[in-house]
C-alpha cells in the first residue's frame, strides 16, 4: 500500500505536465511561425533628433522637419525636380492622427511639384517572394495637373550596386487621392535571381495636400523558381 500511495502522486504530476505541453504546443508552434517585421520601427513610434545636416537641409533639397523629429531606421528625401523654387514638402511624428500605437507618419506637400518620401532599404533574399502591408489616410491630396500623382507606394529591389538597377513595383490605387478615412494596402513583390537589397518608399508624389501611413509591415513568404524568359 505504501507504494502505490508514492506512485499515485508521481503519475498525477506526469500527467499534468504532459497536459501542460500538449495544450502549450499549438500556441508556441503559432507563435513561431508567424512571420516577423523585416522594417525597422514599422508602426512609427521611435522618433529621434535629427543632425545637424539634416536640420540645413529643410527646404533646401530637403523636406521640413515639423516635429523637429526624424523617424528612427528611416531615411527621408524630397525629389522635387519638376518645379522651381524651395522644397515645400515636410515629414512629422503625429500624435493625433494615428492608427495604432501613440504615432503615425504624416507627409504634408505645399507645392504640386513636391515629391516627399520617407524610405527603408534592408538585405533581401533573390528569387522569394516579400508581401508588404500598411495603412494610408489622405486629406486633400490634389495632384499637379500636369502629370501629378498622389499617394504613392513603392517597393524596389535590387543588387548590390542598387542605384539606378533597382527594379520597382508602385502601388497608387486611384482612391488615394482626396480625403479619405484609414485604408488598408497590401501587395507582393518577387525579387530576381541578383536581388540583393528591397526598399520600401512611403510617397506623397506630385501633389499637395497630407497623408499619414503607419504599421507598416514586411515579410517574406517563401522563395520560388525564377524562370527565364526567352
Amino acid at each position: 500500500m505504501r507504494s502505490k500511495s508514492i506512485l499515485a502522486p508521481v503519475l498525477w504530476c506526469v500527467l499534468v505536465a504532459a497536459a501542460a505541453g500538449f495544450l502549450g504546443a499549438p500556441h508556441s508552434a503559432f507563435a513561431a511561425a508567424r512571420p516577423r517585421n523585416l522594417l525597422a520601427n514599422g508602426g512609427f513610434e521611435h522618433w529621434t533628433k535629427p543632425t545637424p545636416q539634416q536640420l540645413a537641409a529643410q527646404g533646401k533639397g530637403g523636406p521640413k522637419l515639423r516635429s523637429h523629429l526624424v523617424p528612427a531606421g528611416w531615411q527621408y528625401m524630397d525629389q522635387s525636380r519638376y518645379g522651381p523654387g524651395p522644397v515645400k514638402g515636410a515629414v512629422a511624428r503625429d500624435a493625433k492622427v494615428k492608427r495604432g500605437g501613440k504615432y503615425a507618419l504624416r507627409i504634408t506637400n505645399g507645392l504640386p511639384s513636391d515629391i516627399t518620401e520617407v524610405n527603408q532599404m534592408i538585405p533581401c533574399q533573390p528569387n522569394s517572394v516579400y508581401r508588404l502591408r500598411c495603412y494610408v489616410k489622405g486629406r486633400a491630396i490634389k495632384p499637379d495637373p500636369n502629370g501629378g500623382v498622389g499617394a504613392m507606394v513603392w517597393l524596389n529591389y535590387g543588387p548590390k550596386n542598387f542605384w539606378p538597377h533597382q527594379t520597382s513595383s508602385a502601388h497608387n490605387p486611384p482612391q488615394y487621392r482626396g480625403t479619405f478615412g484609414w485604408e488598408k494596402l497590401a501587395f507582393t513583390v518577387n525579387t530576381g535571381p541578383r536581388a540583393a537589397f528591397l526598399m520600401v518608399a512611403l510617397q506623397l508624389r506630385r501633389a499637395t495636400g497630407t497623408v499619414w501611413y503607419d504599421d507598416v509591415k514586411l515579410v517574406r513568404q517563401g522563395g520560388y523558381k525564377h524562370v527565364k524568359s526567352y
